[in-house]
């Protein structure tokens, strides 16, 4: 699990920051368990995003359906400010002295350097998400599943999903919250990219 102490947090990003600039290492077994209902996913790979999500690096973006801006940066957390968009219309049965609460939407893009399975983590349960590939086609999702607290206060929810090299996805939010944060992280080759199990792990690897 993770703890930040004032000193030692210091000590662990930094530490942290440069791993994640050196040179990939041979692959490593785990024994983390998985995450929900995400079997591609474990514990371990959750508490790497996790440090992400407090150290950073970030970068600010604001959604737009126009002009989608680009999310593509490895181990970056992105801050994501989402537009107000029209509040749904009022019940003619509701208090009119309490107007319906605002809603939050707006799109961002996403351009994988690799095939495979990617995790899509944010930080918060409210903001809905769905995917498109470049010629509107709905992207499925593998999986969806909470992040328990203890494990990453800054990451509450993650989705997987198999995307292929160099094909732009539009990640599309709609929230009662005005922003989120958004970390995606390469896992490894995906179904149906023919490749085996260990291709898996070594891709895991790497992509860290």
């Amino acid at each position: 699990m993770i703890r930040f102490a004032t000193s030692a947090a210091a000590l662990a990003c930094f530490a942290f920051l440069a791993a994640c600039s050196a040179a990939p290492s041979e692959p490593v077994e785990t024994t983390s368990a998985q995450i929900g209902s995400c079997k591609e996913i474990d514990e371990h790979q959750v508490e790497h995003a996790c440090l992400h999500s407090f150290a950073g690096p970030f970068r600010n973006v604001t959604a737009s359906t126009a002009s989608p801006p680009d999310v593509s940066h490895e181990h970056t957390a992105y801050r994501v400010t989402l537009p107000a968009v029209s509040s749904p219309d009022t019940d003619a049965d509701a208090d009119a002295a309490a107007p319906s609460a605002p809603t939050y939407a707006g799109s961002v893009s996403f351009v994988p350097e690799e095939d495979g399975e990617y995790a899509i983590y944010t930080s918060s349960p409210a903001a809905e998400l769905s995917a498109s590939d470049e010629h509107g086609k709905s992207v499925s999702f593998e999986c969806t599943t909470e992040v328990p607290e203890d494990l990453c206060s800054g990451l509450r929810l993650l989705r997987v999903a198999d995307f292929e090299h160099e094909s732009p996805v539009t990640l599309t939010f709609e929230s009662s919250e005005p922003g989120v944060l958004l970390l995606i992280e390469h896992l490894g080759r995906g179904h149906g990219h023919g490749h085996d199990g260990d291709d898996n792990n070594d891709n895991h690897e790497r992509a860290h």
